[in-house]
């Protein structure tokens, strides 16, 4: 087994640690992309495309560049980053974390704009920005939607280019309420362009996905109740588009401004190619149900879910192809992050732990790529 967080000779310094994931190990944080719901547990905060650049406890900006956050179990919450896809891990920060109702114990989610530039936001309700690739991070007080221990948090954020971006958010323990917010300044500054009460018949929001700065869509939390919201103008209209009402919608994505694909309960999985206006089923040949969505490219995209399930299409999601469980005993996998069309890396609670994969053949052969701690 290699060498714990701290110990042997592992470490170039005192903050990187260096690993190859050839011995399934426990990655004793989760974030608020790698469960199911945020209004639950920590949510699954956001799919990941190659243009739609959404939140995640492990967030790759390329192939190379990428951030991770992990929990110590107990109070502090600790953000890596990587430049080598994840070969080794340097530490950058630690914050505290909170365990509140509805939000769980999150090490928390990232955003960024470019390789330089993002968020990281801290069981919900603490926003922190860095300009070096978070090297250093200062606090973002009064992000609308980041509120406190209880109240609203936020649920998901995604960058549609290196300045402009979308975060959405949930109000009170159940989850419903919420805003939508835009930046036009790389996450410095924030706005609320659309905001939902508790009383309105709707969930509060769940997750983003932004293909362009003008076509935005949010996910609704629920059945009939989320829904999913549109904007093709940057914001300045909101238009609510209805799921299809059988099915509780986990995720979403699109690749385009108007191609994109939900998943849920009972492997479903549905596709629009007119902004959410129509959508047609699509047959992913599993019952399991599934958590995340993830396209890379309009062609390439991947799904995962319940009990080891990974899909891959290679054709626009004309077609679905399980793939090989990269992990053992039936993960649960509740992120799924795919950033061209060769990597692309998933996350899975397991055990009270989060383990982290990884590919760089397109989802042939995959390697375990957590950070180990206590």
């Amino acid at each position: 087994m290699r060498p714990r967080h701290g110990e042997g000779p592992l470490y170039a310094d005192d903050d990187v640690c260096s690993y190859r994931g050839e011995v399934m190990s426990k990655l004793k944080g989760f974030g608020a992309a790698c469960a199911l719901v945020l209004a639950v547990s920590a949510l699954l905060a956001g799919v990941c495309t190659g243009s739609a650049r959404a939140g995640g406890v492990v967030f790759f900006i390329d192939a190379q560049h990428g951030w991770e956050s992990t929990t110590d179990g107990a109070s502090k919450a600790t953000a890596w980053r990587t430049s080598n896809s994840g070969a080794s891990w340097k530490q950058l920060a630690t914050r505290p974390y909170a365990i509140t109702a509805g939000n769980g114990a999150s090490g928390g989610f990232f955003a960024f704009a470019t390789r330089s530039t993002g968020l990281w936001v801290c069981a919900g309700h603490t926003v922190l920005r860095t300009t070096n690739a978070g090297a250093s991070w200062q606090s973002l007080p009064g992000v609308p939607g980041a509120g406190s221990p209880g109240g609203s948090w936020l649920s998901d954020a995604s960058f549609a280019t290196t300045r402009v971006g979308w975060a959405c958010s949930q109000s009170g323990s159940s989850g419903l309420g919420g805003s939508i917010t835009k930046t036009s300044n790389a996450g410095a500054s924030w706005h609320v362009q659309k905001r939902i009460a508790g009383t309105d018949q709707s969930g509060g929001f769940l997750q983003v996905s932004c293909p362009t700065a003008s076509s935005c869509y949010v996910l609704g939390w629920g059945y009939k109740l989320g829904g999913l919201w549109a904007t093709a103008d940057g914001g300045k209209h909101w238009t609510r588009r209805q799921l299809p009402s059988d099915v509780f919608s986990t995720s979403i994505d699109f690749p385009t401004a108007d191609s994109g694909w939900a998943v849920g309960y009972g492997g479903v999985m549905y596709a629009t190619t007119n902004g959410g206006r129509t959508w047609h089923n699509v047959d992913t040949g599993t019952g399991e149900d599934l958590k995340s969505v993830s396209f890379c490219s309009s062609k390439i995209g991947y799904a995962v879910g319940a009990s080891g399930t990974v899909l891959r299409t290679t054709d626009a999601g004309a077609t679905w192809v399980t793939l090989s469980d990269p992990g053992y005993d039936g993960m649960d996998y509740s992120e799924v992050q795919c950033v061209d069309a060769t990597h692309a890396w998933i996350c899975a609670e397991y055990s009270g732990g989060t383990w982290v994969y990884v590919t760089s053949d397109g989802g042939n052969t995959w390697e375990e790529n957590s950070i180990f701690l206590d």
